[in-house]
């Protein structure tokens, strides 16, 4: 039997390292502190965007970079800017939003690290991801705007990711067939009822991957963990895929291990038995 050594940590934040009221547990962030004082590299990888990540992750854990836009963006958090951006032309992303807009759904955009919506569908996202902390966190990071597509052409720059939010699944999977041919972009969600889009190719997984390599760092030496589909990337390419007890069955079906969920310390859980204590193969 052989340990694999685990020196760098992947997590996704929502549904994750996070709890349903968006808080780091006290037990997740000793874990993940003593995770990094033994020094694992600890990646939060999110589809979030870069403006967005929550301040008890950007303040209160020691960590360098953040994944987020689902790998359209890396963030130094030390140096407070993107050192890495990458998304689909503003022409294609804005014909894309053409069709978008004829339907009854919440939806923004990721320009350089930035979320932009329109205001009169911004006044009323709750009706589509509901009175909770995730619209608490869409209304406090979206810039409003009165026409989204018009916005996006005049930008002249790429888009990081496209976010659909829906109250109705069967307009959701009307958009979707609508979606098939922009053979471009690459779709998936994090949670049931929404459709994330980037530029194909880029995903958590591929800019994982990328940043890992720059530390000599090998996907046999990552742990992922993850609970929704935009995860799968990432766990895909890991030597250590965890999932969480709350994960989609997708999610679980691909994975080595099953955690808690995150209500229960799940990341913490992992941490300890599969990166501090290690893991025989």
């Amino acid at each position: 039997m052989k340990e694999k050594i685990i020196k760098l940590i992947a997590v996704d934040i929502d549904g994750t390292l996070v709890n349903s009221k968006k808080e780091l547990s006290i037990r997740t962030k000793e874990v993940v502190c003593r995770a990094i004082d033994q020094g694992i590299l600890v990646i939060p990888c999110t589809g979030r965007v870069a403006s967005g990540i929550p301040k008890c992750i950007t303040k209160e854990l020691d960590i360098s970079y953040i994944i987020s836009a689902n790998g359209a963006n890396i963030w130094d958090v030390k140096q407070n800017q993107s050192i890495y951006s990458e998304g689909m032309d503003n022409k294609y992303a804005a014909s894309m939003l053409a069709i978008i807009e004829e339907y009854d759904c919440f939806f923004d955009v990721f320009i350089a690290g930035s979320a932009f919506a329109e205001e009169e569908r911004l006044s009323i996202s709750n009706r589509y991801v509901g009175n909770n902390e995730f619209n608490k966190y869409i209304v406090d990071t979206r810039y409003g705007v009165i026409d989204l597509k018009n916005f996006v052409i005049a930008s002249n720059q790429q888009v990081e990711k496209i976010n659909l939010f829906f109250r109705d699944l069967e307009i959701r999977t009307k958009v979707l067939k609508r979606l098939q041919p922009f053979s471009e972009c690459q779709i998936s969600s994090g949670i049931p009822t929404n459709i994330e889009i980037t530029r194909k190719g880029i995903h958590k997984g591929q800019t994982l991957q990328d940043l890992a390599a720059t530390y000599n760092i090998t996907t046999d030496e990552i742990m992922a963990i993850g609970d929704g589909e935009n995860d799968l990337d990432m766990l895909g390419i890991a030597g250590v895929s965890v999932a969480m007890e709350n994960a989609v069955e997708s999610v679980r079906r691909i994975v080595d291990y099953v955690t808690k969920s995150n209500e229960e310390d799940g990341v913490a859980y992992a941490i300890e038995k599969y990166a501090l204590e290690g893991v025989s193969y």
